[in-house]
C-alpha cells in the first residue's frame, strides 16, 4: 500500500520549490550548510520536525535532495543528514523551452536573487556592526575578527563588476563550469562550520535596459 502511494506522489519541479517558502528555505539552508539533519533544519527554521520531514521527503523523491550520510546517535537510532543536489532534474534544454519553462525560469532566477539580496543585506548589517564597534573603541576586537575572517589563507574578499557580450558571457560560463567540474567531490561536499558565500550573476544588461527604458532609435542618434 505504501509503495502504491509513493508511485502516485507528485514529482516536484524547481518552480514548486521556489514558490513554497518552506521548501525554498530548506533549499537555501542545504546550499549554505551543505548538509543538515531534520532537527537542524527544524531549529533553524522554527518549524516542527514533522513539517520539515514531509517537505524533505517530497524533495528527495523528486531528485532535489539526497541523504549524504547517517550518524549513530544513541542505541541503534541513526540520524540522517541531507544535502542539496546541484543538478536541477526538471531543467529543460534551451531548444525545449515553452511558456511554462520560461515562467519556471523567472521564478527560479527571482527566488535566488532574493536569496542573494538577503545574504548581502546580512553582510552589510555585519559590516555596520563592526563599524559600530570601532566607534565604541573596540579596535582590537575588530582587528581580531578581520584576522580570523580568512584565517589560514591569504584570501581576500573579491569584488568584480563587469559587462559582457553574449559570446563572452557564454565563454565565461563554460570556463566556470570547467573549473567547477575539476573540483574533487570530497571538497565540493566538505562540511564547513562557517561557510563563505560567493556569487556571480551574468545579466543581459542591454536587453534589460531596452525593455525598461525603450528609446526611439532615431531620437537616440540625434
Amino acid at each position: 500500500m505504501v509503495g502504491k502511494q509513493t508511485q502516485k506522489a507528485k514529482i516536484l519541479t524547481m518552480s514548486d520549490i521556489v514558490r513554497s517558502k518552506t521548501r525554498f528555505q530548506i533549499c537555501n539552508l542545504l546550499i549554505i550548510y551543505r548538509e543538515l539533519s531534520i532537527i537542524d533544519l527544524s531549529r533553524r527554521m522554527g518549524k516542527s520536525k514533522s513539517t520539515i520531514h514531509e517537505h524533505v521527503k517530497k524533495m528527495q523523491y523528486s531528485g532535489f535532495v539526497k541523504v549524504s550520510r547517517e550518524e549513530k546517535s544513541r542505541s541503534n537510532i541513526f540520524k540522517k543528514y541531507y544535502s542539496w543536489i546541484e543538478k536541477d532534474p526538471t531543467e529543460k534544454k534551451s531548444e525545449e523551452l515553452d511558456e511554462e519553462s520560461c515562467r519556471y525560469s523567472i521564478d527560479k532566477f527571482r527566488s535566488f536573487s532574493v536569496l542573494y539580496q538577503s545574504i548581502l543585506k546580512n553582510w552589510v548589517d555585519y559590516l555596520t556592526s563592526l563599524e559600530t564597534k570601532l566607534d565604541e573603541g573596540k579596535v582590537e576586537e575588530v582587528i581580531s575578527i578581520f584576522k580570523n575572517m580568512f584565517r589560514g589563507t591569504e584570501a581576500k574578499p573579491f569584488q568584480s563588476v563587469a559587462f559582457y557580450t553574449s559570446g563572452n558571457a557564454l565563454k565565461l560560463y563554460e570556463l566556470l563550469y570547467e573549473v567547477y567540474n575539476k573540483v574533487p567531490d570530497e571538497i565540493k561536499s566538505q562540511k564547513e562550520e562557517n561557510p563563505y558565500f560567493g556569487g556571480m550573476t551574468i545579466l543581459p544588461i542591454k536587453l534589460i535596459l531596452d525593455s525598461l527604458y525603450p528609446i526611439d532609435k532615431e531620437e537616440w542618434k540625434s
